[in-house]
Parts: C-alpha cells; sequence; structure tokens
C-alpha cells in the first residue's frame, strides 16, 4: 500500500501525491487513515492528506505517542458515517476504544496489531447501543493481562468478521445489553468468520437480551500452545433466540452453552472438549425450541484425562428443557478416554424433545445415551442405537426367548401372524427386558415381532 511518507502536521500535501494516496481501494474512501510513522501514531485526514490527529507534533492536541487517544480522536471527530483505516502495525491500546453508531473500522489484516498495554480494559467498548458498526480485518492481542476484553459492547444491525483475536481473560468478543428494551441491548448483529484464540471467560458470549445474532463460520480454539492446559470456559455462551451454523469449536473446557431458548445449532464441528460439548441449561429460565442440526461432535469429555465423566450433549438445570430437537448429528470418540455418554439427560421435566436420524459410531463409557426415567424424550433412527426392531420367526409351541437388540428395554412390542390363515395368534407371553422378548407361538407358524422403544 502507499505510504504517506512526507506529510507533516497541518500540511497539504501535494495534490499529485494525494491523489496517488488516495486512488488505493482501502484508503480513497476513508474519513481518516491510522498510521504508526517511526515512534509516533498520527491520523491523517483522508480527504485533504493533513496529519489531523497525533504524529510528532501532537497534532490537534492528541500525543502522538498515545495510540488510543489517536483512534479515539478520529472516532469523534465523525459526525456522521465514516471509515477509519489503520495500517499495518503495533498499536498499544492503554485506554478502551469508544465507538459509535455508522462507523467501520478495519486494518490490514493481522499485520494490523491492537495490543493491550494494561490489565482491566474492553479493547474495544461502549456505554449504549451502537447501530450498524463494521468491525474487521485487524488483530486484537490481550496480552493475558487480567481483566481484558477484546470487544465487550452493545451493538445492533452491526458486523464483526474477519478478526484476529487472542490471550484475552475475559471474552474475546461479547456483545452485552443495558435493558431489555430494543434500544438498550445487542440484537442482529453478524460475527462472521472471525478466529478466536485462547479467550478464558469465553470466545464468544452473548448474555441476556442479546438476540437475533448470526455466529457463522469462526474458529474457537480456547487454548494455546503456551499453556495447553488452561481452556477456556466455553467456546460460545449464547442466549435467547442466536443462530450458530459453521463454527469450528476445539480445545474448550466447554465448546457451547445454551441458557435460553430458541436456539439454533447447525452444521457446527466440535472438536475435543474437556467437559461437556454443549451444555443445555435450563438454571436461569424454562428452555426450548432448541434445534441442534447436522452438527459433528469429536472426542467430547476426554482433554486433561477425563474419562467417563461428561457427555457431548447435556441436558441440566432446574427449570423445564421441552421441545429440543437433536436431529442428523454425527458423534464420535476415536479415542481410549471416551465420554461418559453422547447425549444425557439430567433433567426430570423433559417434555416433547425428540433424538432422531443422528449416527452414533463409536460406544461410550457409560453407554451412547443416557435418558431420564421420566422422561417423555422419543428416540428412534438413529444409526448405531436401536429404537426400533422387528423380525419373522417360527414358532415352536412353546415360549421362545428372542434378543430384540435395541438399546434399552422396549415400551411396546407386538407379534403377529405373516398369513393371517396359518392358524391361532402368537402372543408376548413374558415381560420384555432390555435384551429379550417373550414369544409363545403355534408350532411351524411364522410370525413377525416389532419392538419399540
Amino acid at each position: 500500500m502507499a505510504e504517506f511518507n512526507t506529510v507533516v502536521t497541518n500540511t497539504l500535501i501535494s495534490s499529485a501525491w494525494a491523489n496517488a494516496i488516495l486512488d488505493h481501494a482501502f484508503e480513497k474512501p476513508c474519513s481518516f487513515i491510522v498510521r504508526k510513522k517511526d515512534s509516533y501514531y498520527e491520523a491523517i485526514n483522508g480527504s485533504t492528506g493533513k496529519i489531523d490527529y497525533g504524529g510528532s507534533g501532537n497534532a490537534g492536541g492528541v500525543s502522538g505517542t498515545n495510540a488510543s487517544a489517536v483512534i479515539q480522536a478520529t472516532i469523534n471527530a465523525l459526525t456522521s458515517r465514516g471509515k477509519i483505516f489503520i495500517k499495518a502495525g503495533v498499536y498499544v491500546i492503554t485506554s478502551p476504544i469508544i465507538i459509535k453508531s455508522d462507523i467501520e473500522i478495519f486494518g490490514e489484516c493481522a499485520a494490523t496489531y491492537l495490543m493491550a498495554g494494561g490489565a482491566n480494559l474492553d479493547i474495544i467498548s461502549n456505554s449504549s447501543q451502537c447501530v450498524r458498526v463494521n468491525l474487521h480485518d485487524f488483530l486484537i492481542d490481550g496480552q493475558l493481562y487480567n481483566n481484558i476484553n477484546a470487544i465487550n459492547a452493545i451493538l445492533a444491525a452491526s458486523k464483526i468478521f474477519f478478526l484476529h483475536i487472542m490471550d484475552c481473560t475475559g471474552s474475546g468478543i461479547q456483545l452485552k445489553s443495558a435493558g431489555s428494551s430494543w434500544g438498550s441491548r445487542s440484537f442482529e448483529t453478524d460475527i462472521l468468520f472471525n478466529r478466536i484464540i485462547n479467550c478464558r471467560t469465553a470466545g464468544i458470549n452473548l448474555p441476556q437480551y442479546s438476540s437475533d445474532n448470526i455466529i457463522f463460520g469462526n474458529l474457537i480454539d480456547g487454548a494455546s500452545s503456551a499453556e495447553p492446559t488452561i481452556r477456556s470456559t466455553c467456546g460460545i455462551s449464547i442466549n435467547h433466540g442466536n443462530f450458530v451454523a459453521y463454527n469450528h469449536l476445539y480445545d474448550n473446557k466447554n465448546n457451547i452453552i445454551v441458557s435460553a431458548p430458541n436456539v439454533r445449532l447447525v452444521d457446527n464441528y466440535f472438536d475435543s472438549s474437556q467437559e461437556h460439548g454443549v451444555i443445555l441449561s435450563s438454571d436461569s429460565a424454562i428452555i426450548g425450541a432448541i434445534h441442534i442440526v447436522n452438527n459433528r461432535f469429536l472426542k467430547q469429555g476426554i482433554l486433561g484425562g477425563n474419562n467417563n465423566l461428561y457427555s457431548s450433549i447435556y441436558l441440566s438445570g432446574t427449570n423445564a428443557i421441552t421441545n429440543v430437537e437433536i436431529i442428523g448429528n454425527y458423534f464420535q470418540c476415536e479415542e481410549t478416554d471416551k465420554p461418559k455418554h453422547h447425549i444425557e439427560e439430567n433433567r426430570i421435566i423433559l417434555n416433547s424433545n425428540y433424538v432422531l436420524n443422528n449416527f452414533i459410531q463409536d460406544s461410550t463409557g457409560s453407554g451412547p445415551i443416557l435418558k431420564n426415567s421420566s422422561s417423555t424424550t422419543r428416540i428412534f433412527n438413529n444409526i448405531g442405537y436401536v429404537t426400533e426392531n422387528s423380525e419373522t420367526a417360527i414358532g415352536t409351541g412353546a415360549q421362545q426367548i428372542i434378543a430384540h437388540g435395541c438399546a434399552f428395554t422396549p415400551t411396546d412390542a407386538n407379534v403377529v401372524l405373516s398369513n393371517i390363515d396359518d392358524g391361532a395368534n402368537p402372543y408376548i407371553s413374558g415381560t420384555p427386558n432390555a435384551t429379550n422378548i417373550y414369544v409363545t407361538a403355534v408350532n411351524t407358524k411364522k410370525y413377525r415381532w416389532e419392538v419399540k422403544s
């Protein structure tokens, strides 16, 4: 990219040089271009070519040695929509960058490096709702200082994409809310294609009232090579009405925690966790209308030497969990250590839930699915976990013991003659158990048995 090699404070550069600079696709439409020049940070006006803030002369009354102040000055100067381009370089952030509505802040991918300069800091933040904000193409490094969030903001109708966020002791991206009203909450914000590594509270955190957001195509790694035994509490923590799809989560303590209704988890790849893969927690409220569809679960609950303690999907809490659909997912272990279950119901009030068309490849420590004894969950048509079966057999005139092949004791067992004119009807002559059903049929007569669990 072109460089402002001869720009000085309050001096307009030559028009030919200005045109050469401003014709660049990234720089021409920008309100301000921020760069580091030698030991100074400076903000160049995208229209005039002047250094408006910072630099060696402390233009605009802003210290050229304070990256936070220079960037903040450009934001404060915008009275309407504007773009701020932060060029490649290391920018030490010592105070929060407070954003406003209708702005776009972007850089040169990971070459634009925003680095925390101390503890107790939100790198990018606000205190009231901002709309139509775009943040993209730069790196934020929390440096593992105490109480660091990379982005902690109230955003609506906004986009956060192509960021690289790392080493935050708080959250990588947190869409907070100041209250329940639409004017004080985060909603309809897209978090797309970001790489988030080693953010200790959560990679992405959508707390109470943060709703109707899309989390798509992000890579969230809960550990770092420097501290491989310390992991994020969760990859994604989500509340009401959010859509989570095509993300890759791995090496988190828990990959996803869902604590409110109307959430869709679709086509995500959950690759390794220390505890549960997905937690549906009703501790705060009744949760329902949860769709977990076409995800891949690999090696959940086994990191750190855990074995037979945690599950791929864990339903728990003090309130009811209803209308959950777990459909078309792929469960796999591939390790000597195994999760406790792939699906575990640890809640009494579980109504109108469905587990169907899933592919369960490997066994688990305590069985693939643990269904609560009071649950009305319907489990059927899963590969590797049989809940329905049928076959033909020949009667002997005495009671026959038949292995039904189901994963647990059938709740419904029937037998019928293959040909209605073939003699007396066969009948179930004993109580089914976890392994067998008991049938009595006329000698040499063919019949068909059917069971459902």
